[in-house]
């Protein structure tokens, strides 16, 4: 999988959270994505290491 595809999956994610404030769990993100839970649990490990900053 490219970093391009990995990008927008980051941003599914965010967009997701945002849009259900009530979460989702990783087995549901990974269903709404298309991955596995062990994705969905790796990209959130990352989102919450690394601050967002705008461009």
């Amino acid at each position: 999988m490219g970093a391009t595809c990995r990008a927008v999956r980051l941003v599914a994610i965010l967009r997701l959270l945002c849009a259900h404030p009530q979460g989702f769990t990783a087995r549901e993100l990974a269903a709404r994505l298309g991955v596995s839970p062990r994705t969905v649990q790796r990209d959130l490990a990352d989102i919450q290491a690394e601050p967002l900053r705008a461009p």
